[in-house]
């Protein structure tokens, strides 16, 4: 398991990336703490210490190790100015519909659409196709989702 940078990695997949290797090697509850402890760097680690002076990482649970490092190592995003980047979104010249379309997923992580997340998906991906005969198609289709489109 690879240590976490802060300028480069996401804290929340780092932190579902720990939990899938601590699955894949049964690491024992009981080990886990001491093992993210090791394995998340030593940047990480002296962070973890200022801020939780005067306890020692050592002395928490994982769970709030986890909560501890999320607000300092979380970009802090605004969910307009995320959603705007979003509607602007369209499909790049030569740029294939499946790259498109994941792009699109990337870009609607931090908007915040909960139930309405399929359907501005799948608008978005209709509007911002460069193909206008696929576009129209595709909106003349009922019951159609981000998926199917």
């Amino acid at each position: 398991m690879p240590e976490f940078n802060p300028g480069s990695d996401n804290v929340k997949s780092y932190f579902e990336r720990f939990e899938n290797f601590v699955a894949l090697n049964e690491v024992p509850e009981a080990k886990k703490l001491r093992l993210f402890l090791n394995v998340v760097g030593s940047t990480v680690y002296e962070e973890l210490q200022k801020i939780l002076v005067p306890d020692s990482p050592t002395d928490k649970t994982f769970a709030e190790i986890q909560k501890a490092l999320e607000h300092p190592f979380s970009p802090e995003y605004s969910v307009i100015a995320e959603r705007c980047k979003f509607k602007k979104r369209g499909q790049q010249e030569a740029e294939c519909v499946k790259d498109f379309m994941t792009e699109l997923k990337q870009l609607a992580r931090n908007c915040e659409f909960k139930a309405f997340l399929n359907d501005a998906l799948r608008d978005r991906l209709i509007a911002g196709l460069r193909d206008q005969e696929t576009q129209r198609i595709l909106s003349a289709t009922d019951d159609l989702n981000f998926e199917k489109a």
